[in-house]
């Protein structure tokens, strides 16, 4: 839907179709119906599904949504919910655990190979609970001791919290940046717009 609307907008109403060439899509038909299933459930998002390999984008969807074979551009730029965005594209949003990596990485560029961390289900500081891990949820308690494999596997958000803080945030941002956020992706369609990757004044705000 959010792509169509690309093609709305460049379409001219005076100009006759004609055929033309032959296109071949990357898009996997049951990847990308599974990812608009999903995406209905909770009315807005996106969802973006890429082959680690090559680099081709099997799935993308963004919602809310139109129908592109029955499209009232005016009503549709006018909507509050912004259906004509594409959130894949488009919507700067916290990337959560899919962070995590770039954390690891960051430690490791740090030079914290052998960091050690006590998961108790919480990440304290003072006497103040400023987060807590995933598996405290669940009444489990936390993961223990962990170093980086066990970290990773486990998910553990206090283990990458603490990481994070021995690794600083200038390494952070600096790993970020190299393997590419913060940077548009590269593909070919309109309305593509960098990330967002934060200097050390933009933590202190």
């Amino acid at each position: 839907g959010a792509l169509g609307a690309q093609v709305l907008r460049g379409l001219d109403p005076a100009v006759v179709p004609r055929n033309g060439d032959t296109l071949h899509l990357t898009i996997d038909v049951q990847a990308q119906l599974a990812a608009e299933n999903a995406l209905r459930k909770i009315h807005r998002g996106c969802a973006v599904v890429m082959d680690s390999v090559s680099g081709d984008i099997l799935a993308m969807a963004s919602v809310p949504s139109f129908d592109p074979n029955n499209p009232d551009l005016t009503a549709l730029e006018a909507d509050p919910t912004e259906p004509l965005r594409n959130r894949a594209l488009s919507a700067n949003s916290s990337p959560g655990a899919t962070f995590l990596p770039v954390t690891m990485l960051a430690g490791l560029a740090a030079g914290l190979r052998d960091f050690q961390h006590e998961c108790t289900g919480s990440f304290d500081v003072g006497q103040r609970t400023v987060m807590r891990c995933w598996v405290n949820s669940r009444g489990e308690g936390g993961h223990g001791r962990e170093g980086f494999h066990e970290g990773m596997r486990n998910s553990c958000y206090t283990f990458f919290y603490s990481l994070g803080i021995a690794a600083g945030p200038e390494k952070i941002c600096a790993v970020a940046k190299q393997i590419g956020l913060g940077a548009k992706p590269g593909i070919p369609v309109r309305d593509e717009q960098a990330g967002l990757v934060p200097d050390t004044d933009g933590f202190k705000k």
